[in-house]
């Protein structure tokens, strides 16, 4: 059974003025039936699946798919990033890039896995909960493992390495036949190894 959600399914990992708990009542709104998903640039494909702890309760949910077009995935993301802040969430985990430069663009080339990271990588927490964001190129037409390092990132150098991504993003998107993989996930860290779980000490 397929599930069609619009985006300004925005609201996807989204809760707004709920007590109950975040992964419970998105297993619940998605199970684990695939669903489609809506951008501007045309739709995604997500499919939903559910892990759970020795208790039997859902500690995650990953909503995971792929693509052609990097766009699709750079739009979703960025709208579910600026949700995440809106709603109190704090980035603890990113490309440096990111901390530079939030813009789809951006979002793009770090998709195109050309960089030191091969992909994106981005986790927002808050409280007890973990979300976790990922994308990478996994098929390249060209079959091109080309590479350009960023990992310094100074004043000066930031107009270079821009326009260094906007050459390569510009190569990519005449390649019709690469194949992006995204993936979104929340996770209950309590929830994480279930009761009978002990703390490690050493």
């Amino acid at each position: 059974m397929k599930t069609t959600m619009m985006i300004m399914f925005i609201l996807i990992f989204s809760v707004f003025g709920h007590t109950q708990n975040k992964v419970d009542e998105l297993v619940k709104k998605y199970g684990e039936n695939e669903i489609t998903l809506y951008t501007t640039k045309g739709e995604l494909i997500g499919k939903p699946v559910v892990i759970r702890n020795s208790d039997k309760l859902p500690h995650s949910i990953k909503i995971s798919g792929n693509t052609t077009d990097s766009s699709k995935i750079a739009e979703l993301f960025l709208t579910l990033f600026k949700d995440k802040e809106e709603e109190g969430y704090k980035l603890s985990e990113s490309n440096p890039a990111l901390k530079y430069d939030m813009s789809k663009r951006n979002i793009m080339y770090l998709i195109s896995g050309n960089n030191i990271d091969g992909g994106l990588k981005v986790e927002y927490t808050k409280d007890q909960y973990l979300f976790k964001a990922s994308a990478s190129l996994i098929k390249n037409s060209s079959n091109s493992n080309k590479i350009v390092k960023t990992e310094v990132f100074q004043a000066g150098s930031m107009e270079h390495i821009n326009h260094l991504n906007e050459e390569l993003l510009e190569k990519h998107e005449n390649k019709k036949q690469n194949i992006y993989e995204f993936e979104i996930e929340m996770i209950d860290i309590r929830r994480l190894g279930g009761k009978k779980a002990t703390k490690f000490k050493f």
